[in-house]
């Protein structure tokens, strides 16, 4: 660390984040620096520092921490033991949720006099959890009148579930909150948006209905139709057995004339 505001001729660095500071001197003459390059990965024991005396000459400075601490951190792979070197740290303390989850990470104790391999990925945990109140911000148009109080309208008029003009399918209508940006919770208290179908959608459900139950009363009247065609009529059945006992009676009415005429014949 070094001062961007004046001319110095040292520099301070901590090898227990900040909880001693030693002081290094780097230059004999005041410099104002511009920049320290550091490596992308933060795990390098080399910068450079570069800026420009009260004189208004140029200069770069190469720093080397290696020599500072021999020994390569150990038990990356086992955090929190006794002998390791490491330790298991979260921002906001293990229990507490941060955007809808909880993170951790594998960093080197404070006290351990040691560096990290320079290709030592590091490790994290994440846990997700279920979404509270304060997960939620207001969606665009609305308010909290007081606070912790709930979302309203800026207008003060009621939620307004209106589909939009171009409605195709389904919409989305707006309770009055959203989830904060890269809240990652889930389940919980659910704000979410609500979806609901476009009213041509229902309309054209309606019609739907309507020709199927229309398309059934006719297939049920012409099969019942077809039905009373195919009934036998038992009046006509009576009408032909009667003509049958009138025709029997008729032929027994003539056998038995036949039978009185043979008999007078006879005699």
């Amino acid at each position: 660390m070094v001062s961007d505001q004046e001319a110095t001729t040292t520099l301070k660095y901590s090898w227990n984040e900040g909880l001693t500071w030693d002081t290094f001197e780097f230059s004999k003459e005041p410099v104002e620096v511009e920049d320290i390059v550091i490596e992308p990965t933060s795990t390098g024991e080399r910068f450079i520092l570069h800026g420009m005396t009260t004189r208004g000459r140029g200069i770069i400075v190469a720093l080397d921490f290696s020599s500072l601490h021999k020994r390569t951190c150990l038990g990356n792979d086992d955090p929190g033991v006794a002998n390791s070197d490491y330790e298991i740290w979260s921002p906001r303390g293990p229990e507490e949720c941060l955007l809808g989850h909880k993170i951790s990470y594998v960093r080197r104790k404070r006290d351990s006099e040691c560096f990290n391999p320079e290709e030592w990925d590091r490790p994290q945990r994440i846990s997700f959890c279920a979404c509270k109140e304060e997960d939620w911000e207001c969606d665009s148009g609305f308010i909290r009148r007081s606070e912790g109080g709930p979302c309203e309208r800026i207008d003060g008029k009621l939620l307004d579930f209106s589909p939009p003009k171009d409605c195709e399918g389904t919409y989305f209508a707006s309770r009055g909150y959203r989830k904060i940006a890269g809240d990652t919770c889930f389940g919980g208290v659910d704000y979410s948006s609500i979806e609901l179908p476009c009213p041509t959608l229902i309309i054209l459900r309606t019609v739907d209905s309507v020709a199927i139950i229309a398309i059934f009363i006719g297939l049920f009247a012409i099969v019942v139709a077809l039905a009373l065609q195919a009934k036998p009529n038992s009046q006509g059945y009576e009408e032909v057995k009667r003509d049958d006992d009138n025709t029997a009676h008729s032929m027994q009415q003539r056998e038995t004339s036949i039978d009185l005429g043979d008999s007078a014949t006879k005699e």
